[in-house]
């Protein structure tokens, strides 16, 4: 049924209102299928360039909220054995530089995550509490040994395990309610040398995504990033 022109307009509010990981978690349920597809597309195209001889990179690391230098990307990029994104932003500040990137950023970020074509992301305190928050991150309290060099970088967030917010954001009289949990989910990292010497602004961390079929790599990789000299 076609939305009146009131009803379209509220809607519009209601997801202005929304915070990132409500945004997130309202353009996975309603575009969910066209997400699947793009999912899907990103599967055939890796498998048709496998058959044709050419080799898929072994992790897929994202860059959100956080610019780097040359010599920090090439490390990164491990000799381009690592596919890097860059250019993704997610913030709820609408006065922000970046601001009108977010909604094309979360629609790759899902659609990565959906095709399990991103294991890290480096990011700020921002990007990290709504990919937190989403629900994005692997328990790293449950991977990480405790003779690891990442133990004493481990930092937790808040996780929403369950909410009411497009019903709160959509009717304002149906109070807010969630169910949170709280894990360690993050790697502090902007002290280690390697990003200390990029000049990071503020607080960084390396997360791994939950649904990586590369954890171990996703792993090895976060380590070798915070002992590089």
């Amino acid at each position: 049924m076609k939305l009146s022109r009131e009803e379209r307009e509220r809607n519009r509010q209601a997801f202005r209102s929304m915070s990132m990981a409500e945004r997130a978690d309202y353009i996975f349920t309603y575009y969910k299928p066209a997400l699947v597809a793009v999912a899907l597309a990103v599967v055939v195209a890796v498998s048709l360039l496998s058959r044709l001889g050419v080799k898929p990179p072994e992790l897929y690391v994202g860059l959100i909220n956080v610019n780097v230098g040359s010599e920090l990307t090439g490390t990164l990029e491990q000799d381009g054995r690592v596919l890097l994104y860059e250019g993704w932003y997610l913030t709820d500040d609408p006065d922000s530089i970046f601001f009108q990137y977010v909604y094309a950023s979360r629609m790759k970020l899902i659609a990565s995550i959906e095709s399990q074509e991103l294991d890290v992301v480096l990011v700020n305190q921002e990007g990290y509490d709504a990919l937190s928050q989403s629900g994005y991150l692997a328990d790293l309290g449950n991977l990480v040994p405790g003779d690891s060099p990442l133990t004493s970088r481990l930092t937790s967030n808040l996780v929403i395990l369950e909410d009411n917010a497009q019903e709160h954001a959509l009717d304002e009289s149906i109070p807010y309610e969630a169910v949170t949990d709280t894990v360690q989910n993050g790697i502090r990292c902007d002290s280690a040398p390697l990003f200390q010497q990029a000049g990071l602004d503020g607080a960084a961390y390396l997360v791994i995504i939950a649904n990586t079929p590369r954890t171990a790599q996703a792993l090895e990789y976060c380590a070798m990033l915070c002992l590089a000299e």
